[in-house]
C-alpha cells in the first residue's frame, strides 16, 4: 500500500502530465518535489531539482507556484543555501507576496539582496504591466494581454507597485511620468553639456 507522499507525487505526476495550464504545471512539479523530499530522496538531487524550478517559474514569471510551494513545505527555500540566484528570487517573491516570515524562518532574507527589491528596478515584464496600467487595464486585461493568469497579473502589478513606492495604480502611472520626463531632462542637458 502506498504511503501519503507515494500518493501525493503520483498525483501530482498525473496533474503535471494532462495540465496545459503553466501555473498548474509548475504547482504540480513543486508537489512532485515535496513529495519526493519528505519521502526521503536524495537531498542533493532535490535541492538541485528545486533550484532549476525556481529560476524556470521566474523566468516563465509563474511566482504564485514558489509561492505555493513554500507556504506548503518552509523547508524548500531553506535547501537554497548554495544557489544564490533561485535563494534572491525566492527571498524577492515571499517579500512581495506578504510572506516575509517564511523567508526570514528560512534565513534567507539576509542573502537576497532584500533591498535589492525596493530598489526600484522593474524587470521587463513588469515594464510591460506598467504599460498596460497606463493604459487603465484591469488585472483581468492585463491577464488577458500577456496570456497569463489573473493572480499572476495580480503578483506582477504588486510588485510594480511595492517597486515603485506607490500603493495605487493611478500613483503607480503618475510615478512613472515623473520618472520618464526627469530621464528625459537628464538625457537632455547630458547632451547640451
Amino acid at each position: 500500500m502506498q504511503n501519503d507522499h507515494e500518493k501525493a507525487g503520483a498525483f501530482a505526476r498525473q496533474a503535471t502530465e494532462t495540465s496545459s495550464a503553466v501555473e498548474a504545471r509548475f504547482t504540480s512539479k513543486f508537489a512532485q518535489i515535496i513529495a519526493a523530499r519528505k519521502h526521503g530522496q536524495d537531498l542533493e538531487a532535490v535541492k538541485s531539482t528545486v533550484a532549476a524550478l525556481v529560476c524556470e517559474s521566474d523566468e516563465n514569471e509563474v511566482h504564485d507556484a514558489v509561492v505555493l510551494a513554500c507556504r506548503a513545505d518552509p523547508e524548500l527555500p531553506k535547501m537554497l543555501a548554495d544557489f544564490a540566484v533561485a535563494r534572491r528570487i525566492v527571498g524577492q517573491t515571499l517579500l512581495s507576496s506578504g510572506d516575509r516570515s517564511i523567508a526570514e524562518r528560512a534565513g534567507i532574507l539576509d542573502r537576497t539582496g532584500a533591498s535589492a527589491h525596493r530598489a526600484g528596478v522593474l524587470t521587463p515584464r513588469e515594464i510591460e504591466v506598467l504599460e498596460l496600467l497606463k493604459r487603465g487595464l484591469s488585472n483581468a486585461a492585463i491577464a488577458s494581454e500577456l496570456v497569463i493568469s489573473v493572480s499572476t497579473a495580480k503578483v506582477h502589478v504588486h510588485h510594480v507597485l511595492a517597486k515603485l513606492g506607490v500603493k495605487t495604480r493611478l500613483q503607480a502611472v503618475l510615478k512613472a511620468g515623473e520618472l520618464e520626463s526627469g530621464a528625459a531632462r537628464q538625457r537632455l542637458s547630458q547632451r547640451l553639456e
